[in-house]
């Protein structure tokens, strides 16, 4: 198998923690007649040749931060349609992702998520509330994109940190249907 795995947190499915398989990974729904539940951060991590992964809709927990964080040819990602986070850097530079869509389970994106990423535009689903900036409050979720040029927000989110755009030096669009707060 490309996968090293173990059992997940709470015993009901299975904790993917390793990935040796090629550029592209379809991760499996279940292993040994087990779901897939959980990625593990060290799974992804500065994974170079990496350049197409599709989640199964059985993830639904991303254990730790910056699954993807350093895989500079990553040009897609299908996620899972049950996770509920985009945890802390998880796509930091990710060079050759251009777009991604976020499915509408997810409800909070956490700080440095796409930051120095290649990404061009983003639309951000309805069921994103939060935007979880980095615990310093100097780095943004998008900090540095600086391909970025068009962003669709969430009706949801309410406020932004005033650095969520910091070195997005050719964002042109920011569309919202609401008026929002910079804190």
């Amino acid at each position: 198998s490309d996968f090293s795995y173990e059992l997940s947190s709470d015993g009901t499915g299975v904790k993917i923690t390793a990935y040796e398989g090629g550029a592209t990974c379809n991760i499996p729904a279940e292993i040994e007649g087990m779901p897939v539940t959980e990625i593990s951060t060290t799974t992804f991590y500065s994974n170079t040749k990496l350049t197409v992964v599709v989640m199964p809709d059985t993830i639904k927990n991303i254990i730790g931060d910056e699954l993807f964080y350093g895989c500079y040819s990553l040009t897609s990602v299908k996620l899972s349609s049950s996770l509920t986070i985009i945890p802390r850097a998880m796509f930091r530079y990710c060079n050759s992702l251009k777009s991604i869509e976020i499915p509408p389970s997810v409800t909070i994106i956490e700080g440095v998520a796409f930051a120095d990423s290649g990404l061009t535009s983003i639309d951000i689903p309805d069921t994103v509330t939060q935007f979880l900036n980095d615990t310093t409050n100097i780095v943004g979720i998008f900090q540095s994109c600086v391909e970025l040029s068009e962003v669709h927000l969430s009706n949801s989110v309410k406020s932004l940190s005033q650095n969520i755009f910091n070195g997005c030096k050719n964002l042109k669009s920011i569309s919202s249907y609401i008026i929002f707060n910079i804190i």
